[in-house]
């Protein structure tokens, strides 16, 4: 069963909402609520983003909650005033979607406990460092981290062959890591003109940058 509620103004959910045994989807996005009732342990998919538009009322914190939906395959809490990723998050052990961007997150270590992520948006957020450990996401597909503070890469982004898609502009980054190059599966990689790649090969696309990285790899 699913529950469409966005673009209301809510302000509360009721708190019998555990107790609808057939619900997966919840759709509460872009309404006015600073926090979450208990949820039903089965949900796969929450959606409770807000819209920065629209000044108001909204979430600082992922709601303990979220812990319980030991089942959500897809959370989408984007656009709210979050700061940090919970040791909670842990508990989303089939979580494989996780959209976060517009938050004020400035650390994401505690998502490489979710080993089944295949996407990952966390653009447009106060993000210094991605996890040492990105190596724990194997089936990680798509990570979108623009407009943050990033000044690198971690090497153990080579370890994530799934890899597909990685948009990494807006960050003072001076050098991508040569590891990109050994990753079978990265099909678009976008940057800005930075010491390596430079600015000619960014300009000449996203096919010169992957060839860039695969020569320079393949010398190591």
């Amino acid at each position: 069963a699913e529950y469409m509620g966005a673009r209301n103004t809510l302000r509360i959910l009721p708190a019998t909402l555990s107790t609808c045994t057939a619900l997966t989807h919840l759709d509460v996005s872009a309404n006015r609520l600073d926090s979450l009732p208990d949820l039903p342990p089965q949900l796969e998919w929450l959606d409770v983003r807000q819209q920065s538009s629209l000044r108001g009322p909204c979430l600082f914190r992922l709601p303990p909650a979220v812990a319980s939906c030991s089942n959500l395959r897809t959370l989408n809490f984007a656009e709210n005033e979050i700061s940090g990723v919970p040791d909670f998050i842990a508990n989303l052990t089939v979580l494989s979607t996780l959209i976060c961007h517009h938050n004020q997150l400035s650390h994401i270590d505690m998502l490489t406990h979710c080993q089944a992520l295949k996407v990952v948006d966390v653009h447009h957020n106060t993000i210094t460092q991605l996890p040492a450990d990105l190596d724990h996401l194997p089936a990680l597909t798509h990570l979108h981290v623009q407009e943050n503070q990033l000044t690198q890469l971690p090497d153990s982004l080579g370890a994530c062959q799934a890899l597909e898609v990685l948009d990494v502009r807006g960050n003072p980054l001076t050098r991508l890591p040569l590891v990109l190059g050994t990753l079978p599966s990265l099909s678009a990689i976008h940057v800005d003109p930075m010491e390596f790649p430079s600015a000619e090969v960014v300009a000449e696309g996203v096919a010169s940058v992957l060839a860039v990285l695969r020569g320079k790899a393949a010398l190591m």
